[in-house]
């Protein structure tokens, strides 16, 4: 249990007294999570990269990138959330679960609603504004270090 009340997460503290391997609970799942979510980002950028053509302007050119990054942003999320759900359980509970502990604890508590979606719109708006920074700066960069592509 954690030191800081029973409703707390527990502090680093108390997972050093459990030892090193304690430290690392949950690493697995993001490890997963990162790689579950690192596909559908580049797969939906170069989907709608060629779908969505490129802007004569350079205002209509930085909105259609801010469109790539948010969008390739929501699709990794949601392709990635459940697994994400799960790291942060099994990283704050105060038990050493399993992962399957871990699933069957949340979707009994939550649903699979919970398992699929907790967290989700808080996760997308913030990774969304990220992947729109990202999908700009990254053009712009590339533009500037190796040329304009027509």
């Amino acid at each position: 249990a954690s030191s800081n009340g029973s409703l707390s997460p527990p502090v680093p503290t108390d997972r050093i007294r459990e030892g090193v391997p304690a430290l690392y609970q949950g690493s697995l799942a993001a490890a997963s999570a990162t790689f579950v979510g690192h596909y559908p980002w580049f797969a939906t950028y170069n989907l709608l990269s060629e779908k969505i053509p490129k802007q004569d302007t350079t205002l209509g050119e930085l909105g259609r990138r801010a469109v790539l990054g948010f969008c390739s942003s929501a699709v990794s999320d949601t392709c990635s959330n459940s697994v994400r759900v799960v790291k942060v359980y099994k990283q704050s509970h105060p038990e050493n679960l399993s992962y399957p502990q871990v699933v069957r604890t949340v979707i009994k508590e939550s649903g699979v609603t919970g398992l699929m979606f907790r967290g989700l719109e808080t996760k997308i708006l913030a990774n969304g504004m990220q992947g729109i920074l990202f999908s700009i700066l990254w053009k712009q960069f590339e533009d500037v270090l190796f040329g304009k592509k027509k």
